[in-house]
């Protein structure tokens, strides 16, 4: 079984990159992220029947309502989570892979994701590559890195080439430290949204998002990182 190890200075991801479903299992997915720092971080994959689901679903809402005053109520089908070893939810992201669905993000778009990923990268790109991130929530900002992280695992461990976000600039600027390369696709704006679901949003769109893109990392060799 190969391994995929991501370092910088501050923390290293190492798991297995083969044990990762493309498809949303209602089941729910463990493995393991190790950090230079105290403790371990166990990651899980959980479909919409999930037995943690509900918990999932109210800690993003939790956290988007007391950064933003925003009232989430639509979740993607598989939502990463990220626990400590007392069981305390750090993190929660979700993931949606295009070749399965219309994204989200595609409204801001105006085009295919594929399209549009294919002319600003430069090379050709299929719905296949492609999985969009969305639901981001932590607890404390020094999670993020490790929620990153844990993303660019699962993107090894599905054979993800592409991963696409709306993304504030705190989020961008976090996945800049971890050395990866960032491909803006398009503004995000407010008015790309239906009047009925802008009021939901709050302040979020004040946060001025853009939609972007990340290739994936090549694994690090234990003797690179």
């Amino acid at each position: 079984m190969q391994s995929y190890q991501h370092s910088d200075k501050h923390l290293a991801v190492l798991g297995p990159v083969n044990a990762v479903p493309r498809t949303c299992s209602p089941r729910r997915v463990e493995a393991q992220v190790h950090l230079h720092s105290a403790e371990n971080v166990h990651t899980a994959i959980s479909g919409p029947e999930a037995e943690d689901r509900p918990e999932l679903e109210q800690f993003v809402h939790r956290i988007f309502s007391a950064a933003y005053d925003a009232d989430v109520k639509e979740f993607m089908p598989q939502l990463m989570s990220l626990r400590n070893t007392s069981g305390e939810l750090l993190a929660v992201c979700g993931l949606r892979h295009a070749e399965n669905n219309a994204l989200f993000l595609e409204r801001y778009l105006g085009n295919p994701v594929e399209a549009v990923l294919s002319q600003k990268s430069g090379q050709p790109v299929q719905r296949t590559d492609i999985v969009e991130i969305g639901n981001l929530a932590v607890a404390h900002p020094e999670t993020v890195r490790s929620l990153l992280a844990s993303i660019s695992l699962y993107l090894h461990g599905t054979s993800t080439t592409w991963g696409v976000f709306t993304g504030i600039p705190t989020l961008r600027n976090a996945l800049s430290k971890l050395n990866m390369h960032l491909l803006p696709l398009g503004l995000a704006t407010l008015a790309h949204l239906p009047e009925s679901e802008q009021a939901a949003w709050g302040r979020y769109y004040d946060e001025k998002p853009q939609v972007m893109a990340v290739k994936r990392l090549q694994p690090f060799s234990a003797s690179a990182a």
